[in-house]
């Protein structure tokens, strides 16, 4: 439902939607999480989907000015929508984007907050009317707090030049027609799901995935070498457990695989090199 134009507003704001500001857009910390994870998600399928040395398909950006937007009246307005995605690179140090020189997004999101939700929920002549005049193809707002807005993420997709309300599923999740990307609210914090349905790390999950990852490899190269030579040297396991970064790790793999003794396995796990230790195979010859 579009929110009325209230005489209320047009004696705060001359101009609706008013500008937005850096005061207007920064918000909690909880809300720049939702920000920072929306990012986050949406670029790391982004990465996946590309092929190796390739340029990712499709890029977010969050809270750089969108130039060439106007209001109902034809004027121009600033705003800076909390993420919009191009289907295609771009420099993330560029602090602005263009309408006419880069396009349109394929989706802008805006994360609920007290000062701005009136504006984002208004498609007459508040954001949702300039987005959808710029053609900008799908919008989506979230409310985290679920105080704002019920269910607490809405989309609309744009049809005949406004936008029209795009289905949800029963779980909540929406799932892009321009991108490979769903979007849910899950427990007060926003989720990125890619085409498989697979959800995305989100801050402070990263460093926990990764130490559960390491310690996994380094429990799988310890039982390799157990079943392979039986009771293990004093001080292996540690010296294992020492080892750390996952493309070592990797490399140790392959080198249990490829010992023929522990002698060997040893010199190529351990032997200190010129600069540090590293796995590096040596030559038997």
């Amino acid at each position: 439902m579009a929110t009325e134009y209230s005489t209320t507003q047009s004696r705060q704001y001359p101009l609706w939607p008013p500008d937005d500001t850096e005061e207007s857009i920064v918000g909690s910390e909880w809300h720049q999480l939702s920000i920072r994870n929306l990012c986050l998600g949406i670029n790391e399928i982004a990465r996946n989907e590309a092929g190796p040395a390739q340029a990712v398909p499709f890029q977010a950006v969050s809270q750089a000015t969108l130039l060439g937007l106007r209001r109902r009246d034809h004027t121009p307005v600033k705003a800076m929508p909390d993420v919009y995605v191009f289907k295609k690179a771009v420099d993330a140090r560029r602090l602005s984007f263009s309408i006419r020189q880069d396009g349109p997004p394929a989706l802008a999101v805006e994360v609920a907050s007290d000062s701005t939700f009136d504006q984002d929920t208004d498609f007459e002549i508040g954001k949702g009317f300039v987005y959808a005049a710029a053609g900008i193809t799908e919008y989506v707002t979230i409310d985290t707090s679920g105080l704002l807005q019920d269910p607490p993420l809405q989309a609309w997709r744009l049809r005949d030049g406004v936008y029209a309300v795009c289905p949800i599923d029963q779980d909540g999740t929406w799932w892009s027609a321009e991108l490979p990307i769903g979007i849910a609210v899950r427990d007060g914090m926003v989720v990125i799901y890619d085409r498989a349905r697979r959800a995305q790390l989100r801050e402070g999950e990263i460093g926990t995935v990764l130490a559960q990852y390491r310690e996994g490899m380094q429990r799988t190269i310890l039982r390799s070498l157990q079943r392979r030579f039986g009771a293990l040297p004093d001080g292996m396991t540690a010296r294992i457990a020492a080892l750390t970064d996952l493309a070592v790790l990797q490399e140790a793999l392959d080198v249990v695989l490829d010992a023929e003794t522990l002698a060997e396995l040893e010199r190529r796990l351990f032997a200190p090199q010129a600069e540090n230790t590293t796995l590096a195979p040596q030559s038997d010859a």
